[in-house]
This record gives C-alpha cells, structure tokens and sequence, in this order.
C-alpha cells in the first residue's frame, strides 16, 4: 500500500522557486553594467541595456495582468496524486495562470485540469531550433480544444506534404517556420543543417499540423506516425482516448513492423493499486477507435521512461519492442512531501 503524505499545497511546491526574471540580472548590473550580456546580427546590449529591457517587458506583463512575483510551476501530477490520496480538491492558492507545453496536449486531462483549478490551460508550441516559442494560446483568448493558438509575432509559418508540396487549407502536412527565431543551424553539422533549412531560411520541423484560420494545431511527428494497412495513425489521437480511462495515468503509442505493415502498441502507466488489465483497455477504447487505430497490443507499466521534464521517451519504447520485448527499467516515482 502506497503511504502517503499530508496533503501538499500549489503554496508548499512553489516556495522555492524564483520569484522575479529580474534576478537574472541584478547581479551582473551592480557589478559590470556595461559589460556586453548579448550579441545578435552585429548589435550589441550591455546588462544595464538588458536589464532596462526586460524592466519595459515587466511593464507589457503587468499591464496583461501578470504580476510580479508570478511564478511557473508543474501541476501535471497533482491530480494522480489527488486521485492516490482520496482528496476532494486541491487548493489552487495563488495560482492565476496554467500553460503546458512540450507534448501534444490529452483534452481530457486539459479538462480535468481547468475543473480542478477553475481556471483555463493554456496550450504553446515550440522547439529547440527555434528558441524554441512559436505559437501559443492567449490567456485572454482561452480554447476549449487542443489547438496550440497562434503564432508569435515575427514568425511565419507554412505546411507542407512529405515530399515538399503546399497542402490544401485545413490539410495536414509537414509544419515549416521561418523568423529570427530559427537557429542558423546545428554546431558543426552543415549537412544536417541542410536536411532541415532550405536556401529561404524555411526549417522543416519534423511535426506534423494543420491550420484552421489563424489557428495551429500540432497532430503528431512525421518520424512516429504509423502507416497500417495504408492508413495514416497519428500516436496522440490513440493516446488521447487511452489517456481517457478513470484509471489511466499516462500513455505512449508507438509502431511495430509485422510483415510488411506496422502494429500499433500502445503503453500504459496506470494509477497504483488499480486492477484494470489489458483486456479491460481495448474493451475501452474498441468503440472510441475505427479498427485501423485500435492497438494490436496493450503493455501496462509502473512508469513510463521519461526525461526529468516528464516528457516520454517513446525511442526507448520502441527500442524495446525492437529488441524482442525487453521493456525499460524505469524508477516508479514515489509521492512524497519536498520543494521543488
């Protein structure tokens, strides 16, 4: 049995987190003001130049609503936690604004989320090459559904089919940005740099969207989309209706090559003391699914393979079907009282 501790607070998780961005640079400016802190397209900023920037971006925030002293925190597992200790609600505290990023979002949990807390959860896209924000959902234009908003000023962006075609409006393809964001490209590989970057400044992504209006929304990635019997499967959809279930914590889809076609699998991580089994999960989802997306089989874990951030390693996922079955050891986290 699973012992748990008193109940935690969103209070208690972010008492140690930094308060304001202008500690990020208080210091150098008391000690080097002038000390050059930026380069970019041959101009220069000093810290005392950086410092007077982000004070005006602080002014744009304040006049939005955000305050300073606002924090960021990570609420993702608080409702398993909820579910584990048999609370009634988590106390929101001081909390004002809620954004996930980072995977594609399950509209359930977005639903438990804003029901628990009372307050909408905002959806953002990024990636690394492009550093890394390029379109988000703004907190005075809520959504209800799993688009990921609009895109930031200063960037463009265009969807294309695999082989490099434009898409017809709404259809989905392969999402390219461009804008100063985009990095010039990777250290020292300038024949991956070409694989991503056309000679029009265009990075390919790798994700796969679509738009509807001035809308985003991210589907999948081209690399885990799996083609069955001539279908295109889209992981996140399959995930979306497991991620459905009472008792499932999270879930990860990944291909299979069987005889010259692809089988989906699909992994579980459910709440600790559940009994629902495999069988249980494709009764679930059989009639949420046309057949072509149902998964072939459901593999339940402890936990699944994640970086300190909580996104899933589906490579290692896949590697272990690869490798005859040989699922990843993984740590199960324990709940527990601690600072972040």
């Amino acid at each position: 049995m699973l012992e748990l501790s008193e109940t935690i607070s969103v209070d208690e998780i972010a008492v140690d987190l930094p308060s304001r961005i202008h500690e990020v640079t208080a210091g150098p400016v008391a000690r080097a003001p002038d000390r050059i802190a930026l380069v970019e397209d041959l101009a220069s900023w000093s810290y005392r130049e950086l410092e007077q920037r982000v004070g005006e971006i602080a002014t744009v925030l304040s006049s939005l609503g955000i305050r300073a002293g606002d924090r960021m925190i990570i609420v993702k597992r608080l409702l398993e936690y909820k579910s584990v200790s048999g609370m009634e609600q988590l106390s929101r505290g001081p909390l004002r604004l809620i954004a996930v990023a980072g995977a594609p979002l399950d509209l359930n949990l977005k639903l438990r989320v804003e029901k628990e807390f009372g307050l909408p959860l905002l959806n953002g896209y990024g990636i690394t090459e492009c550093s890394p924000g390029i379109s988000g959902v703004r907190f005075d234009r809520p959504r209800s559904d799993q688009a990921v908003g609009t895109l930031l000023p200063g960037v463009e962006a265009r969807v294309r089919t695999i082989e490099g075609f434009p898409t017809v409006s709404g259809e989905v393809g392969e999402l390219h940005v461009r804008g100063r964001n985009v990095m010039l490209g990777y250290y020292r590989a300038p024949e991956l740099t070409a694989k991503v970057i056309d000679s029009e400044g265009w990075f390919n992504t790798g994700d796969l969207a679509r738009f509807d209006g001035d809308c985003l929304y991210i589907v999948g990635r081209t690399k885990e989309m799996i083609i069955r019997s001539g279908f295109n499967v889209y992981p996140a959809e399959v995930e979306a209706v497991l991620s459905s279930h009472k008792d499932v914590v999270q879930s990860a889809v990944v291909g299979r090559a069987a005889d010259g076609n692809e089988e989906i699998v699909a992994f579980v991580q459910l709440l600790p003391g559940s009994c629902t089994t495999p069988e249980t999960l494709m009764h679930f989802v059989r009639p949420q699914l046309t057949s072509y997306k149902r998964p072939s089989e459901i593999v339940i874990l402890d936990a699944l393979p994640a970086t300190s951030t909580g996104k899933i390693l589906k490579h290692k996922l896949a590697e272990s079907l690869r490798e005859g079955g040989a699922v990843p050891a993984v740590q199960t986290p324990e709940f527990r009282r601690q600072h972040i």
